[in-house]
């Protein structure tokens, strides 16, 4: 489990494809959208148009992706990562775990 230091504020913002590209090929030199960032000084941007392709395409509603992409955001501000297949796993069952004790 991480630690968290007390008095933690996140911000999560939502915005278009143009500027999640940009902000993905600013700070991780990657031209293209992505569904989800988050920075260490605890901002999380979402793309909307992004989120409601990936509801589309996996069958779920908007709002359950917005808060799936929101729970991963938060993970990686913990430190969690998904460059390795293991810790891939590892991230996908904290999510899974967090997001049912949200929805039931």
């Amino acid at each position: 489990m991480v630690k968290c230091c007390k008095d933690v504020e996140v911000a999560i913002i939502f915005v278009g494809d143009k500027k999640m590209q940009q902000l993905n090929r600013t700070y991780r030199g990657k031209d293209k959208s992505t569904n989800v960032l988050s920075f260490d000084t605890g901002d999380i941007f979402i793309s909307v148009p992004f989120a409601k392709q990936e509801a589309k395409k996996y069958g779920l509603t908007l709002r359950f992706e917005i808060a799936r992409l929101a729970v991963h955001g938060f993970l990686h501000l913990l430190g969690y990562d998904h460059e390795k297949e293991k810790e891939a796993k590892g991230m996908e069952k904290i999510e899974e775990k967090i997001l049912r004790s949200i929805v039931d």
